[in-house]
């Protein structure tokens, strides 16, 4: 898929190739469940080894990218930088509220959100102390038409806010179950391991979010269970919106923040 993307960037013309080739190279080393060398780079992405060379240089001179002793790269500290800056008010307010969730349910608690036909965790917090947890790492992806945050993410749109977008990804008959429930669950659809619980979190001024506690999948949640931690959600995403709000305000108001002139 990799390459393909690259070659899709060489026939358009409204793209930059060679940036294109460096998201591509960063995405490929985030994404790797071990660090690369610059070789196993340029076989992932189809790419002379001198065109990566000449990629990697310009991230180690940004701090994007480093290399360590024995040749294999790593992210660079700048990365988290520019991280903590996506949605930042977002994450500021979600934090404390997602460490009280994971804590209270002993389970991984995190807020996605949509971007284009796929969810992106933005934050997220594991239990202290509960070493059968699921570790999830902001910036991990998985296919908006799948999972409890993704089908939240569609209850934050109207049937036809959703068509309008033309993300090819239709909508779940899950979310109609979800707005009269008020959360919705789901086991085996990210990962085969887990299970997720989910709650909408539509916040003014940002994309459609969902937030949720995962699990493992061999844990049993009766209904009451369910319910309670669906009550949980409901109510801390009710506190991050309120939050968000009184920040946003203090910051400067939704005018301001949003481009409005009046």
């Amino acid at each position: 898929m990799t390459p393909d993307r690259i070659a899709r960037a060489a026939d358009s013309g409204a793209r930059s190739q060679t940036l294109e080739r460096g998201i591509v190279a960063l995405i490929a080393l985030s994404d790797a469940e071990r660090p690369m060398t610059i070789q196993d780079l340029s076989d992932h992405l189809g790419l002379h080894r001198s065109i990566v060379y000449r990629i990697l240089r310009t991230f180690e001179d940004y701090a994007l990218v480093w290399r360590d002793q024995s040749g294999h790269l790593r992210l660079g500290a700048r990365l988290a930088a520019i991280a903590r800056s996506v949605s930042k008010d977002v994450q500021s307010v979600a934090l404390p509220v997602l460490t009280e969730l994971a804590n209270t349910w002993r389970m991984t608690a995190f807020v996605s959100v949509w971007n284009g036909r796929e969810c992106v965790t933005l934050v997220s917090v594991e239990p202290r102390r509960t070493p059968q947890s699921i570790a999830l790492r902001a910036g991990a992806r998985h296919p908006v038409g799948r999972g409890a945050p993704g089908v939240a993410i569609q209850a934050c749109c109207t049937s036809s806010e959703w068509e309008a977008q033309e993300v090819e990804v239709s909508a779940r008959p899950e979310v109609e179950r979800l707005r009269r429930g008020g959360f919705i669950m789901t086991t085996g659809e990210i990962d085969a391991s887990a299970s997720a619980l989910s709650v909408p979190l539509c916040l003014p001024g940002e994309p459609p979010a969902g937030l949720s506690l995962l699990y493992r999948a061999d844990h049993v949640v009766s209904d009451v269970e369910a319910q309670a931690m669906g009550d949980s959600l409901r109510d801390a995403a009710a506190a991050i919106a309120r939050d968000y709000v009184g920040l946003v305000e203090v910051e400067g108001g939704f005018d301001e923040r949003m481009g409005a002139t009046g």
